[in-house]
């Protein structure tokens, strides 16, 4: 992930707050009525984060489109075949488990899911590893810099939410709630871990750019 492009850090720290940001998709989708602020904020800052890190990426994807990148194109069918074979296992288990919740099936499914993040992950890295970046550096270290604070926003944001939860409903902690009728407080503090190690990531390459800069 710290390989020889700048970019290395910033897309695999998008990649892990992309699985958490869907994990706690899955956990608020219960208590839209609880602490909507810190669910709004978390968004806010979600968007940021990612807006930050197609500006920072914008030169690369610019050079992509344009033909400009030699073979470095080809490193699209990896995400694109990711895509499909994900389509098919969702496929597959819905035509073999029963209607109804199915945790081994949810499984399945989910790490299907981040082997598409991965794949993106590593084709971006490698593409921007072998494509010649023209565009100014001033820029992708202030996009990074967005980035990492955009991130850290949202985990505090999750933080303030989960604390939030269970000052209005102190049930929730103790019930089966969460990722597919897991403990609450497993399923926070792993979407909370998630979120701290993006945020630690992009916080690293941002400081790298700007001691660069």
């Amino acid at each position: 992930m710290s390989g020889d492009s700048p970019l290395a850090l910033p897309v695999w720290s998008a990649a892990l707050f992309t699985a958490a940001g869907i994990g706690f998709a899955k956990l608020t989708e219960d208590f839209s009525r609880i602490a909507a602020t810190a669910r709004i904020t978390m968004v806010i800052a979600s968007a940021m984060a990612l807006l930050a890190l197609a500006t920072a990426a914008a030169p690369v994807a610019a050079v992509l489109v344009r033909g400009r990148a030699g073979g470095a194109w080809r490193c699209l069918v990896v995400p694109l075949a990711a895509v499909a074979l994900w389509y098919a296992v969702i496929r597959i288990v819905g035509h073999a488990v029963p209607t109804g919740p199915n945790i081994a099936a949810f499984a399945v499914i989910a790490v299907a899911g981040l082997g598409v993040l991965a794949a993106t992950a590593w084709a971006a890295t490698r593409i921007s590893r072998q494509v010649p970046v023209a565009g100014s550096d001033r820029l992708r270290t202030v996009a990074v810099t967005a980035m990492a604070v955009g991130m850290a926003g949202a985990t505090i944001s999750a933080l303030v939410w989960g604390l939030r939860v269970r000052t209005v409903d102190a049930a929730v902690f103790d019930g089966g709630q969460g990722l597919v009728a897991t403990p609450f407080i497993p399923s926070w503090i792993a979407v909370l871990s998630v979120l701290c190690a993006a945020t630690v990531l992009s916080g690293i390459a941002a400081r790298r750019l700007l001691t660069d800069a």
